[in-house]
């Protein structure tokens, strides 16, 4: 089977710097229970990478975890299963085929600031499973958007998403 690495800490503002490299989940699960999330030094020179089969997991409701001043290249599984998951400003998510982010009866926030390419599958599922853009938030590609079992799919007040010259604006 595959192994499961668990931040588990008393203190929830504990975050991991990954500094100036690209590191890579190829197999098992990471599960951010009470990290405050994965900082890089700018998403030009730090990558976090989820494969294919990997799985990047906030499993518990302590707080929302951040993927900050990175890039995120997922082929495996984001998901959030109960308080949430930010991309904040600093940060490029390309959610590639077969990638899945999974707001999981909590909440997935893109971030004004954090671009966003989804070749793969945005979902939230349950009546708390939100996927969230706030003001303005550019994509190459929105992909699929999958909403289940009464999840929502928000735009913050005077938000646009630009996606391939295309621009919706919240009313």
């Amino acid at each position: 089977g595959n192994a499961s690495l668990v931040f588990d800490f008393t203190a929830t503002s504990f975050g991991l710097n990954l500094g100036t490299a690209t590191s890579t989940l190829s197999a098992g699960t990471i599960d951010l229970r009470t990290t405050s999330g994965f900082f890089g030094n700018g998403a030009g020179s730090t990558t976090l990478a989820i494969s294919s089969g990997a799985q990047l997991l906030a499993s518990t409701a302590s707080n929302t975890r951040s993927l900050s001043g990175l890039t995120l290249n997922n082929s495996g599984t984001v998901q959030a299963n109960s308080f949430g998951l930010a991309g904040t400003t600093t940060s490029v998510v390309n959610n590639q085929a077969g990638g899945r982010i999974h707001a999981s009866g909590a909440e997935v926030n893109f971030q004004s600031g954090s671009t966003l390419t989804n070749a793969g599958t945005l979902r939230a599922t349950g009546s708390a499973g939100v996927l969230r853009f706030n003001n303005a938030i550019p994509t190459a590609n929105l992909g699929t958007v999958d909403l289940v079992s009464g999840a929502h799919a928000y735009f913050a007040s005077s938000s646009t998403l630009t996606n391939t010259g295309q621009t919706l604006a919240v009313p």
